[in-house]
């Protein structure tokens, strides 16, 4: 089961990327956006992390608060996505793209080897996280 969980993940972050909403959306009976929402009170400061920032709902909301939102993520199709959600949220009602770029902040990278110094975020978040969350080199 374990080995099957793990492919099924995956393709979901990856080749089926494009259906992460609609399948988040089926296993959690709707609730999962909530659940993105849920963490909004546990964040501090202005400096804020997403560590597996996936189709970029947080993003969304934590660029709607103003604040300095950087999001990781080892799948390059979820940041393209992201990117993709992302720019249709703040470009709405705006010519001005390169300020819509400027304003997002992702990267493709590792949970465990982030590519940035110590003390860099006031809050680190991760709403979904995979196994990758109980690495130890995660945790440190």
């Amino acid at each position: 089961m374990k080995t099957i969980l793990r492919v099924f993940f995956r393709l979901l972050y990856h080749q089926f990327a494009f259906s992460y909403d609609l399948v988040a959306a089926a296993v959690s009976l709707n609730r999962w956006k909530d659940w993105v929402d849920s963490v909004i009170p546990f964040i501090e400061g202005n400096r804020v992390l997403e560590i597996g920032h996936g189709p970029g709902h947080l993003q969304r909301i934590l660029l709607s608060r103003n604040l300095f939102a950087v999001g990781i993520d080892e799948s390059a199709q979820m940041g393209r996505l992201a990117i993709r959600n992302l720019t249709g949220f703040l470009g709405s009602g705006t010519n001005d793209l390169y300020n819509v770029y400027t304003q997002i902040r992702l990267t493709r990278g590792m949970a465990q080897k982030l590519p940035f110094p110590n003390a860099s975020f006031d809050t680190i978040v991760a709403t979904f996280p995979t196994q990758y969350i109980t690495d130890p080199d995660t945790l440190a």
